[in-house]
């Protein structure tokens, strides 16, 4: 739930992507094993590839790790 209100908060910051995408966790994560200090590895699928959508999940990518980190 938690990883979900942040994706959700950074799709409201930076607007709609451009493609359908989802978002999958890897790691201790994925295994429901993480702490407050584990390392994050996480994957976006998307249904499409272009400049368009590289550049938003560029920033996307960016402005979720910089949530997590804060």
């Amino acid at each position: 739930a938690y990883v979900a209100t942040r994706i959700a908060e950074t799709v409201k910051k930076i607007g709609p992507a451009p493609t359908k995408f989802c978002v999958f966790t890897m790691g201790s994560m994925a295994r429901d094993e993480s702490g407050f200090f584990t390392d994050l590895e996480i994957g976006i699928l998307v249904t499409k590839k272009d400049q368009k959508v590289l550049d938003y999940f560029k920033r996307f990518s960016q402005v979720l790790a910089d949530r997590f980190f804060l």
